[in-house]
């Protein structure tokens, strides 16, 4: 599992973020849809699989995958944030 954590600190990791953060990200996001905020957390918070939560939340996977590059996005920008405050 160590090659895993190789990228910035800001990367979000299935399974590693907390319900706290993810609920800040999700807000500030422009992610609306109930069932890709819920397949998202159960993604990041739950570390459960792209193909578990989109078999639950009947997501496609290709949206799904979209949404995660997103959040990575906005993680970072807020990341880059921190220096103002």
């Amino acid at each position: 599992m160590k090659h895993m954590f190789l990228h910035e600190k800001y990367y979000l990791y299935s399974g590693f973020v907390t319900e706290k953060h993810f609920s800040l990200l999700i807000e500030i996001s422009t992610i609306r849809s109930d069932k890709i905020r819920k397949a998202l957390s159960e993604y990041f918070v739950n570390g459960e699989s792209r193909s578990n939560v989109c078999d639950k939340y009947n997501v496609a996977q290709s949206c799904l995958s979209v949404k995660i590059k997103d959040l990575q996005r906005l993680s970072k920008f807020v990341y880059e944030l921190q220096p103002f405050y």
